[in-house]
């Protein structure tokens, strides 16, 4: 009982919540606890007659060590771990790791969890930060989980440990993960690429919004209010700009009401003139054409953006935003101080479409139904005629693009491209991660076939499924501003402070390059030996510069300097010390730089009256 208790006591402080859904949880009658010959327990389980025991009946502790030794840490080394079992397997490659390797644990079965927590000591492993656990239904999100621990840089540097009898066990969740993991991969390379694309125009957008958001509200505010309604039978509604929503926008009109209407910008014009108001429209993209909002009517509309959404747009409103996704660390720390929470990140899939449905899932629709989602070019076209126009040349655009062919809901073959094809994929995980939680109907008419989501024409999902009213658009527009008087007051005398901590910073930077010239001086004189000291000096620095409030925003001026360095680094594992250090001293001058840019940016726009 008091394995159960010091468990449990870790577990709430860790993953918040999953205590209760626990309590309520019975283990099944076929997994129990076996005695080992050596007096110790493991975990068994029957399946068609056999018992299957997931760890050694000789000898648990010594096979956990024997599984152990057959993965090499890598510095800066991410393992993904399919299954807990007893956890004993799992803490010896904990015990040979450093803090610079990260392990992300998915442990399939609820009831071998339950177990393991009422019968080993896992505190250790619990609590610790480099471990992450994921236990469908009961702790986390995968999609989550994995672009957190996923980056450009250590994508080269993950390792699969699969623990004994789960392969057999669990051969499809297995394949769920190892493609999550993968679909985690290319999203880094898309997140890299769309960051070196967006130079400067990353963290102008941020501190732009970072400015902004405390005269707004967030979709926090907006999923506790939902909270107080049942939503069963009142279906989120996700329009997108694929070339079949001309065949069916108008059926949108009977859905007004009786319905959660997300629609996303590309998609705006072709809504608008159909005479549909929509409960949110989503902007996500920092390079949006202007030509999807020109001409049109925007009065009323109320908008959900992110941190990297293109200003020009609320600029041309002072309609209601909701705020949505993760800025930075210092924003966060702001926000939590000054209203208790920070903006929660949802999964993004790459794309505006993608992001609306994973927020329509965390405020908590338990039916999404999907619109205009062809992820295909339909009969040739890229996109809804209200939309065409806006990448130049229909052909043309179709031509410039990576093609592949994907199975279309006639089960005919259908020309796409690479990138839609990666929604496509992230849409069927998600679907199939979430499918006792989440009821999806592609009411697209047109375009790829999702797997996963039931095909059904518009008119009749709206008959069938939008029969309740409720009217979210007041319930919307009743949500005050995140920050009340003061508290906007107290972010903003914050914000225009920003300066002070980043002369803070500048300071740190230019004492650890005079540092790291002092190291590479003593080097040309002096062993590894006799440095040695001076070198862990340089990497505590390191780490306390790593730490610093502002240095995520001062990594955005130089994104593409800091991916070629990081490159070096877990490219090249056998870099002399004295390259290792010169590659660290450019980074820091490179940090000079940004530092720089920074200042400028906060006076156009944080400090400068609009």
């Amino acid at each position: 009982m008091q394995i159960l208790e010091e468990n449990r006591k870790i577990l709430e402080q860790r993953y918040k919540g999953c205590i209760e859904k626990l309590e309520n949880l019975s283990i099944s009658e076929k997994t129990q606890l076996y005695s080992a010959k050596n007096g110790e327990y493991v975990i068994a389980t029957e399946r068609n007659s056999k018992i299957w025991y997931l760890n050694s009946r000789l000898d648990p502790e010594g096979a956990a060590e024997i599984f152990a030794e057959r993965y090499r840490m890598r510095i800066f080394g991410t393992y993904f771990v399919f299954g807990l079992s007893d956890g004993r397997y799992i803490q010896k490659l904990l015990d040979k790791s450093d803090k610079t390797n990260q392990f992300i644990i998915y442990e399939p079965d609820i009831s071998f969890f339950h177990l393991a927590c009422c019968s080993f000591d896992l505190s250790n492993l619990i609590a610790s930060e480099r471990v992450f656990l994921y236990v469908p239904d009961l702790i986390g999100n995968i999609n989550t989980i994995i672009s957190r621990a996923i980056n450009y840089l250590n994508r080269t540097i993950i390792e699969m440990c699969i623990l004994p009898g789960y392969d057999i066990l669990y051969q499809e969740q297995y394949a769920e993960f190892e493609d999550a993991i993968f679909s985690g991969v290319r999203e880094a390379v898309m997140i890299k690429h769309t960051k070196v694309g967006m130079g400067r125009k990353n963290p102008q957008h941020l501190l732009y919004h970072m400015k902004n958001i405390v005269f707004h509200s967030d979709c926090e505010q907006l999923r506790r209010k939902l909270c107080e309604y049942d939503l069963t039978n009142i279906p989120a509604i996700i329009v997108s700009a694929g070339p079949s929503l001309d065949k069916n926008v108008h059926e949108l009109k009977k859905a007004q009401g009786r319905s959660f209407i997300i629609v996303v910008d590309a998609a705006l014009r072709t809504v608008i003139k159909a005479g549909i108001r929509p409960n949110l429209v989503y902007s996500l993209d920092y390079k949006v054409p202007d030509y999807f909002f020109e001409g049109i009517d925007m009065d009323g509309l109320i908008w959900i953006c992110e941190g990297l959404t293109k200003p020009w747009i609320l600029k041309q409103t002072n309609s209601k935003i909701f705020y949505v996704g993760y800025f930075c660390r210092y924003y966060s720390s702001l926000s939590i101080k000054t209203i208790g929470y920070a903006l929660s990140g949802v999964p993004t899939g790459g794309s505006v479409s993608t992001s609306a449905f994973s927020v329509a899932s965390y405020l908590g629709f338990k039916k999404i139904i999907l619109v205009g989602q062809d992820l295909a070019f339909t009969s040739g076209v890229s996109h809804t005629k209200g939309a065409l126009g806006a990448f130049g040349n229909n052909s043309d655009y179709i031509k410039s693009r990576s093609i592949v062919q994907v199975e279309s809901i006639d089960g005919e073959l259908l020309d796409t491209d690479l990138q839609m094809w990666q929604y496509k994929s992230w849409f069927e995980r998600t679907i199939r991660l979430n499918m006792n939680e989440i009821d999806v109907i592609n009411a697209t008419e047109g375009g790829a076939n999702i797997v996963g989501a039931e095909n059904r024409k518009l008119c009749d999902v709206v008959e069938q499924e939008c029969t309740n009213s409720l009217d979210i658009y007041e319930i919307e527009k009743s949500i005050p501003q995140a920050f009340n008087e003061k508290q906007r007051e107290e972010v903003l005398l914050q914000l225009y402070n920003m300066k002070e901590l980043v002369a803070n910073l500048r300071d740190k930077i230019h004492d650890a390059i005079k540092q790291q010239e002092n190291i590479l001086k003593s080097l040309e004189h002096n062993s590894l030996v006799d440095i040695k000291e001076k070198l862990m000096n340089m990497l505590n620095v390191n780490e306390e510069i790593g730490k610093h409030v502002l240095l995520e925003l001062v990594k955005m001026y130089i994104s593409k300097e800091e991916y070629e360095s990081g490159e070096k680094v877990f490219i090249q594992e056998d870099m002399e010390i004295n390259e290792i250090v010169q590659n660290n001293q450019k980074l820091f001058q490179e940090y000079l730089t940004g530092i720089e840019m920074l200042e400028e940016d906060i006076d156009e726009y944080i400090i400068k009256d609009d």
